[in-house]
Formats: structure tokens, C-alpha cells, sequence
């Protein structure tokens, strides 16, 4: 179940004042905060094949279970909306992604491609 709007907002205002965080996701509502705050952006630029082909892999394989990194109560399950929303992420919603991370004034670090991942988190 979804958060409602201004629970959600306040939470993620609640992490950004806090000393050190790490946050995912590309919730524009909450974008002003979290820049704000932030001293790094990371965007992941991945094609849409990988992302539909992780999905899918993903989520055979814990069908009908919670993961362990899961909210309780939300088993997985496969929708054909969720993997139209991935398999069309690109064409839609990769320009606006991108400006976004653009328009952030501190550091910012696109990786584009799983070897890009692998580098950057090696050091």
C-alpha cells in the first residue's frame, strides 16, 4: 500500500536532514528536498532490455514470496503494467531523467551500463 502524499514527503525530508543517507528512486514530487541536501546524484542509465530482463528474472524467482528487502505484506508478482512501465522507461521518461540530474549543482555521476556500476563502486 502506498504512502499517502505528505506522509511520504515528510519522511523523505526527515532522512534528508539527517547526517548521512542514501536514497533511491525517482520520485520528482520529492526531488527539491533531496537535492537540497545532497552532495552526490547518481543516476543509472541502463537500457530497458537489462532493466525488463532483471524484472522478469527477479520476480519469477520470488513469485508469490516477500523478499527479504521487501515491505511485509507485499508478496511478489508479475503485472503486465510494471513490466510496460520498464520495458518503456527509456522512451518516456530517460530525457527527463536525465535534465533532472543535470539541473543538480553539486556532483553528479551517470553510469551508463552494468561495467560503469561495477567501476564506480569498486573506488
Amino acid at each position: 500500500m502506498a504512502a499517502e502524499p505528505a506522509v511520504f514527503r515528510a519522511e523523505i525530508e526527515r532522512i534528508a536532514a539527517l547526517p548521512a543517507w542514501v536514497m533511491d528512486g525517482n520520485y520528482t514530487d520529492t526531488i527539491a528536498p533531496r537535492f537540497a541536501a545532497a552532495d552526490l546524484v547518481v543516476t543509472l542509465d541502463m537500457p530497458s532490455w537489462l532493466c525488463t530482463m532483471r524484472v522478469l528474472r527477479r520476480t519469477l524467482s520470488n513469485l508469490g514470496t516477500v523478499r527479504p528487502e521487501g515491505p511485509a505484506g507485499c508478496p511478489e508478482q508479475l503485472t503486465v503494467a510494471f513490466l510496460r512501465y520498464t520495458a518503456t522507461w527509456n522512451r518516456l521518461r530517460r530525457a527527463r531523467t536525465l535534465t533532472l540530474t543535470e539541473s543538480f549543482p553539486g556532483s553528479r555521476v551517470v553510469l551508463r551500463g552494468p561495467s560503469a556500476v561495477r567501476a564506480f563502486t569498486r573506488g
